[in-house]
């Protein structure tokens, strides 16, 4: 943070030569967040709180007609290393977009979020990981109005987006991946907003001694327009949950292959998916398919296979528990799908890392980082009424000799077993992402949007700019649990091992999940 920076802000400047960046007013760009030295102090929510800025740019998209770009800008941050933790809790009115969308339908036609130096150049993944970034078209209570149709008790239906595995590689076009823009003509639709919120954490995965302080930006641009577009729905699957993470699957600190799967039913009706990509912890992930299902064939047959045939009541479902390997059950699980009908959308046969090396640490000198999934799927595929999206990952734990080498390090690992993960290592997510439109949109016989979901959905003008629904496990996973997460996680070890290690450490089953 520089000097000249602070002290222009405290003499009320809303123009600094330093940024060239425009604000409302100083208490208006004031924002706090939590600064945490490690994963440890995450966990334990030990904590410094500390300001910083928030700045705002808006000006005509110069090739776009009609079309603006709002960005915000956020900072200076300073980080010191060794997974440290920033994090800034939700705010509202994201990009100062309030007056102008408060009271008038928008559609927003492109958006990225962004790590960036003082110069606005990106700073890539590494040295800084962005956690997670999550921006929401609309405030929580207008979000269950506008956009929820079931009882959800989470509204997650963010439009922005960004993790660790938000950039692609090197050959595949680096940070040009942060930029989504629609294709020209379609728009996510967003009617009268009271303005975005927005939330994220940043880490710093230098590892060191006396590193330099690291300062950085963060940017959030949006590019939106007043005219009609083809109303676009940012559609989001996400995983079921076991464990304390934030939506995450757990499994074993033991080498070993797992599978899960989940289904999404169509609540758009009739339409088309385009854009997919898929969110997931490289260092663990051995493979995704997406399949489409219709009348529930497929997700019954997968049913029956699990509970039939192999007899297990849990997922993940441990190969090594149950004397398999990941590819004799790999070969069986998409043979079942594909005979009951499955249509395959997308597959990903391995995950999408890049290795980084530097003399900062003589212990860890190269590592692999997560990249964006290198996902093979159709340009575009129908999605009827009555089908589902069935999502079937393949997981795998690796070899001590090789973990230090990805993100799920020792040290990281260690740090996540004592605090967040019960003996567990494998934190995973397997989050499904396409962007959908409506045969009533496509055809221009959407209706106008009342600002009610249930209401939309029955008229004939639903289209939300985004929604999120989360995956729950197969019903019979609740049952012969008794919606006790410990004995879920219990049972998934089932004719394993009575105990878990990792890297020479043990952890006695009784202590992390009794007798």
């Amino acid at each position: 943070m520089t000097q000249g920076y602070v002290d222009a802000r405290k003499e009320g400047l809303l123009r600094h030569t330093s940024t060239k960046w425009h604000g409302k007013s100083l208490q208006d760009q004031t924002l706090f967040y939590h600064y945490y030295q490690n994963s440890i102090d995450y966990a334990s929510d030990n904590w410094t709180r500390y300001s910083t800025f928030r700045s705002y740019c808006s000006a005509p998209h110069p090739t776009l007609p009609d079309t603006v770009v709002s960005i915000e800008r956020q900072g200076p941050f300073q980080s010191h290393g060794n997974l440290d933790w920033s994090r800034v809790e939700t705010y509202d009115d994201v990009a100062s977009l309030k007056e102008q969308i408060s009271k008038r339908t928008v559609y927003v036609v492109g958006r990225l979020f962004a790590v960036v130096d003082a110069n606005g150049d990106i700073i890539r993944y590494p040295p800084l990981h962005v956690h997670h970034a999550h921006v929401h078209p609309y405030p929580t209570s207008e979000m269950k109005k506008k956009i929820t149709l079931d009882n959800d008790f989470v509204h997650h239906h963010v439009l922005i987006q960004a993790h660790g595995d938000a950039e692609c590689t090197n050959a595949d076009g680096g940070t040009d991946c942060l930029l989504h823009q629609l294709p020209d003509g379609q728009g996510y639709r967003i009617v009268k907003s009271s303005g975005f919120n927005a939330n994220y954490e940043i880490n710093d995965v230098r590892y060191g001694v006396e590193l330099k302080p690291l300062e950085y930006y963060i940017d959030i641009a949006v590019m939106w327009t007043y005219r009609k577009r083809v109303a676009t729905t940012f559609l989001q699957m996400g995983n079921p949950a076991l464990g304390r993470g934030w939506m995450t699957y757990l499994f074993p600190l033991d080498p070993h292959s797992n599978y899960m799967y989940y289904r999404y039913n169509n609540k758009l009706g009739p339409g088309k998916m385009t854009n997919f990509i898929m969110h997931t912890h490289m260092s663990f992930v051995d493979s995704v398919y997406v399949f489409k299902d219709k009348l529930g064939r497929v997700y019954n047959s997968l049913e029956k296979y699990r509970t039939t045939l192999k007899n297990a009541t849990t997922m993940p479902y441990i190969f090594e528990c149950h004397g398999e390997t990941m590819e004799e059950g790999k070969s069986e699980i998409i043979g079942v799908a594909l005979d009951a009908g499955a249509e395959l959308i997308c597959e990903a046969t391995k995950p999408s890392m890049q290795l980084y090396c530097d003399g900062s640490d003589s212990n860890i000198t190269c590592i692999y980082r997560d990249k964006r999934f290198d996902l093979n799927c159709r340009k575009e595929t129908r999605f009827e009424r009555d089908e589902s999206i069935i999502v079937v990952a393949f997981n795998r734990v690796r070899n001590t000799s090789t973990v230090n080498l990805t993100r799920q390090s020792p040290l990281n690992a260690l740090a996540y077993t004592s605090s967040f993960g019960e003996g567990y290592v494998g934190h995973q997510h397997t989050f499904f992402r396409a962007d959908f439109v409506s045969d009533l949109a496509m055809n221009d016989k959407l209706k106008v949007s009342t600002g009610d979901a249930k209401t939309d959905a029955r008229i004939g003008a639903y289209a939300p700019p985004a929604i999120f629904k989360y995956g729950t496990w197969p019903r019979d996973q609740y049952e012969s649990n008794g919606f006790d997460v410990k004995k879920m996680k219990r049972r998934m070890l089932d004719n394993c091992a009575t105990h878990l290690s990792y890297g020479g450490v043990d952890f006695p089953w009784e202590k992390h999940f009794g007798n």
